[in-house]
């Protein structure tokens, strides 16, 4: 495997657990860069969704959030992800406007279950409300881009081949509704929980 641009500094010793999720060419070799392909260092050693998101902000932050977490089961990322997992699947079913996010936020703070774990963190209401108000913009994009709209235009390789997918082209992609937001997911095959 070819590793460009970005991947070109990926730290990858002999012996390490990879996996190469590129296309290979039929001499064996695949080329990943910024525009194809990607590789996952250790896949068996999970990471979560949240950690991926901090870091993309400031990698440090991340490192440290996994690496000194709480060893009493509650931490405040664990905190900070619970708040936004309800204020995302609230506002699915209300709306993602500015102030409709402001307002689901605050009231997030409010309930009891989150005050307690405020308490034990020694977390104060307004030092979560600023980091949850990082997130905000985020949410209110995703949902102008995918959320009952027309929807965006990405590559999507869906499985089989009708008429309308030829299994290479892009498609439109929205969300019409949400049931319910999955905690849940494991993707050893990316590294990710």
């Amino acid at each position: 495997c070819v590793l460009q641009d970005g991947w070109a500094t990926l730290c990858v010793q002999p012996g390490d657990i990879v996996h190469v999720l590129a296309e290979f060419g039929a001499d064996g070799i695949c080329t990943v860069d910024r525009d194809h392909g990607f590789v996952v260092v250790t896949p068996d050693l999970l990471i979560s969704a949240t950690a991926v998101a901090n870091g993309i902000k400031c990698l440090r932050r991340a490192v440290l959030s996994e690496r000194f977490k709480g060893t009493d089961g509650s931490s405040k990322q664990m905190l900070l992800g619970t708040i936004l997992h309800d204020v995302f699947q609230t506002a699915t079913s209300t709306s993602f406007s500015d102030g409709s996010l402001k307002q689901i936020s605050q009231q997030a703070l409010q309930k009891q279950r989150h005050l307690r774990d405020m308490f034990s963190l020694s977390l104060t209401q307004a030092q979560l409300q600023e980091e949850i108000a990082e997130y905000l913009p985020v949410m209110r994009s995703w949902a102008d881009t995918f959320y009952r709209t027309r929807g965006a235009d990405m590559e999507v390789k869906l499985p089989g081949r009708t008429y309308r997918n030829r299994g290479d082209e892009r498609s439109s992609v929205a969300i019409s509704t949400v049931r319910d937001i999955e905690e849940n997911v494991w993707a050893p095959r990316f590294g990710l929980k």
